[in-house]
């Protein structure tokens, strides 16, 4: 059984540089409509370091999305435990969505 990990944030409304370096706003209305159309169904976030172009190796997985005032939390599961621990251990600082 993989161990648990709390929802987190990811993302949130106002203005975001791409990473091709455009200048994008999202609005509440925006960031409410990427949550409401979050279906694993249709494709599961993988949870991956950094930003790899066939995002693997997943380390976990978005299980669902919410809307927390002007902030978007992911529900992760599946945590590999290896991951989960460098994690606790704060060698990631920052989370970065891809969209």
């Amino acid at each position: 059984m993989s161990p648990a990990m709390k929802p987190f944030e990811i993302f949130r409304t106002g203005r975001h540089t791409s990473s091709q370096g455009a200048d994008l706003t999202f609005s509440d209305t925006d960031v409410a409509a990427i949550a409401s159309g979050y279906d694993v169904a249709l494709h599961h976030a993988p949870m991956v370091v950094g930003h790899p172009k066939q995002d693997d190796p997943a380390y976990g997985w978005i299980n669902g999305l919410t809307l927390k005032g002007d902030r978007l939390v992911a529900q992760p599961a599946d945590i590999d435990p290896a991951f989960a621990e460098l994690v606790r251990d704060k060698k990631f600082r920052k989370v970065s969505a891809a969209f």
